[in-house]
């Protein structure tokens, strides 16, 4: 590995670069090579967009607009690469000598995955590595009621919950490979963070005082309560903080089977209510610098 020399020039250099690039180098090829870092503002590359030549004879180039474009060729690489022939165990990798350029074609390259209680750490872990190897750039990840919520840990399986320090390392990972998590929570329907036909109910099968918070099933929030709003509040800040404040929080609001069908919800301006309900949690969100996301 003392071999190989890498050029890196980017238009866009951002504060530790450098030690992050060494670390996936090592990451994905087991290897430490001399990396010479220089910017040039000039260059004409889409954002996350980068080139790079492999010709054996002037070692690795690349060149890339960004970070993510840094990062992007490191995984294009890291798909070419074909691990030593003849041997029993592994000691490097051969890569072709070729020219590469390429960038993303959508801004937002996303995904959607649950965390259900039958998941475990591991298994995330694995789909959140697996989006960032494949050029993902945001993954939404939903807690179906194992979050544990310190504000209300009433609303997780007691014996399900992960802590909140797990989701921060999560997002930590996947931020250092250029992916950003996204947090879900059902804001209308979905309340029990549970599938419909499982009659499952996280918060009303151990806490059935609670029954105000929601409609008569149990399966849509009850909008008229104002405590509904208080609850979800508190979660929803406790939750975007968990994930690093990122730039956006999806609020689900799929659904919502039986919207208005408690006694006082029934006899309002349902649509006026479920507008007001919805333009608080942008408003909530847009102050900590997030986009609203929701179902179509």
């Amino acid at each position: 590995d003392q071999q190989l020399a890498v050029a890196v020039t980017l238009a866009r250099k951002a504060d530790g670069v450098e030690r992050r690039a060494a670390k996936l180098f090592k990451d994905y090829f087991g290897v430490s090579p001399a990396l010479c870092f220089n910017v040039d503002a000039s260059l004409a590359l889409a954002q996350d967009g980068y080139r790079f030549n492999s010709a054996s004879d002037s070692g690795l180039k690349i060149a890339a607009a960004d970070e993510g474009g840094l990062l992007n060729a490191l995984k294009t690489l890291r798909q070419l690469a074909e691990p030593e022939r003849g041997v029993e165990k592994l000691r490097f990798y051969f890569l072709p000598e070729v020219a590469v350029e390429d960038a993303p074609a959508m801004a937002f390259r996303g995904m959607h995955l649950c965390w259900f209680p039958e998941s475990d750490e591991a298994f995330i872990e694995k789909n959140i590595r697996m989006a960032a190897y494949y050029k993902f750039n945001y993954l939404v990840l939903e807690p179906w009621a194992v979050f544990d919520y310190a504000s209300h840990p009433e609303f997780s399986w007691a014996e399900k919950r992960v802590k909140a320090k797990t989701f921060r390392r999560l997002a930590q990972l996947a931020r250092a490979q250029g992916l950003t998590l996204i947090p879900q929570l059902n804001l209308f329907g979905h309340a029990p963070a549970s599938r419909h036909i499982s009659g499952k109910h996280p918060v009303l099968d151990f806490h059935p005082e609670m029954q105000p918070l929601f409609e008569p099933d149990g399966w849509t929030w009850c909008l008229s309560n104002p405590a509904t709003r208080r609850y979800l509040t508190e979660m929803v800040l406790e939750l975007h903080e968990a994930f690093g404040r990122p730039p956006y929080f999806h609020i689900g609001c799929d659904e919502a089977y039986s919207m208005a069908t408690c006694l006082t919800c029934r006899k309002a301006d349902y649509a006026a209510l479920l507008k007001d309900h919805l333009l608080h949690f942008r408003s909530l969100l847009k102050e900590r610098g997030a986009t609203l996301m929701m179902w179509h």
